[in-house]
């Protein structure tokens, strides 16, 4: 009895020492939401005025969640301008949706429009008050993210940072969906 409690005690200290060791999968709330509808907002834009996510049902979205100030999200604006250019006679919608990169500030209505006018932007520029929206898509800090929502509104592919492949997988995202 007394091997049979050794052998026992030795069998749960290397299954515990396996369990504790394995690698543990993290969740990555931004592949979780893939498939699934975009959370939905309401925020206020570059007019004064607000935008809801729901007014686009029916319509294919680039969601561009960028910093304000942030040099990456200053580069890729143009390129979305271009890309919503080409696409918008399709029922595609770009709305690009500004986070300050300081804790608890929010976006002007000042701000948005200075951000449209200085990138020649024709779509609306959003204000995430707190990052509240930005968070509700990701938990990614990174200061620039695309998300593709298909004409029901569910995200279909997302894509962090910005780059000519980026801007070619975008591309395709869209003519696939429209």
């Amino acid at each position: 009895m007394k091997k049979y409690i050794q052998s026992f005690t030795l069998l749960c200290v290397i299954i515990g020492f396996v369990l504790l060791c394995a690698p543990k999968k993290t969740s990555n709330p931004t592949e979780s939401i893939v498939n699934n509808p975009a959370p939905r907002f309401i925020l206020n834009n570059d007019s004064g005025g607000t935008t809801r996510l729901s007014d686009y049902n029916g319509s294919v979205i680039l969601l561009m969640f960028g910093e304000d100030g942030n040099t990456p999200t200053q580069n890729a604006a143009p390129h979305i301008e271009t890309i919503y250019n080409e696409y918008r006679s399709n029922n595609v919608r770009v709305l690009c949706i500004l986070v300050k990169n300081t804790v608890g500030g929010n976006p002007t209505v000042t701000e948005l429009s200075a951000f449209k006018t200085t990138h020649a932007l024709t779509f609306p520029v959003l204000a995430d008050e707190n990052q509240k929206t930005k968070k509700s898509y990701t938990g990614s800090e990174n200061p620039l993210i695309f998300y593709v929502l298909d004409r029901q509104l569910h995200i279909k592919t997302h894509y962090t940072g910005y780059s000519s492949q980026i801007d070619t997988n975008i591309r395709r995202d869209i003519v696939n969906l429209k």
